[in-house]
């Protein structure tokens, strides 16, 4: 579990199909402070699908019903039955809203104690957190409570494997969803056999 500056992650990922979803944003994009929000998609998408709750007003991709508080459960099967860690993990805005969010809920985990320490650091960045399979457990507390306590998109978290054209969003808000992207066929039809399962 490290920092890497937000360059370094940015050439992964766009070697693995990430752009702004804004056409005018130029790549790497600019840095917080010059570019208020940055929204992520994949080059190309043989899927795109949305798990929250049917009816709340999700309509522009495929939803898959789901009570929210199960998501990060159901991401943390994801990413670990389909191999996809290391993962890369970036704000939408920059890691204060997200730190801010979060700070009461996750006040005593002891890991969240290691990892905050060294993102008061980062905090006015976008620098990438790069999380191994080890770190996985983490990351599906920091979903939990992201979902459960913030209340804005612009506390919303990215999570893009290393080893696959994927993309996950964990957006919170009235209602929290996540969407996720799929570049490739054959791992869109695993995804969705896995969370078929799941859900």
């Amino acid at each position: 579990m490290e920092f890497v500056t937000f360059t370094e992650a940015w050439n992964e990922l766009e070697l693995g199909g990430v752009e702004p979803v804004e056409p005018s944003v130029p790549s790497p994009p600019p840095p917080p402070g010059v570019l208020p929000t940055l929204e992520l998609q994949l080059a190309s998408s043989a899927d795109r699908l949305r798990l929250g709750r049917l009816g709340d007003g999700l309509v522009e991709e495929s939803v898959i019903s789901i009570d929210p508080g199960r998501v990060p459960e159901v991401l943390d099967h994801l990413l670990h039955k389909l191999h996809l860690a290391p993962v890369v993990v970036l704000p939408r805005t920059r890691w204060r809203a997200v730190l801010d969010a979060l700070t009461f809920s996750l006040a005593e985990h002891r890991g969240w104690q290691a990892l905050e320490a060294e993102a008061t650091l980062v905090m006015n960045t976008r620098d990438g957190l790069v999380l191994g399979p080890a770190d996985l457990r983490l990351l599906r507390t920091v979903l939990e409570s992201l979902l459960a306590e913030a209340r804005s998109p612009e506390e919303s978290l990215l999570v893009i494997p290393l080893s696959a054209s994927l993309l996950i969003e964990a957006i919170p808000g009235e209602p929290a969803s996540v969407r996720i992207e799929i570049a490739e066929a054959p791992l869109a039809k695993s995804v969705r056999e896995l969370l078929a399962v799941l859900v």
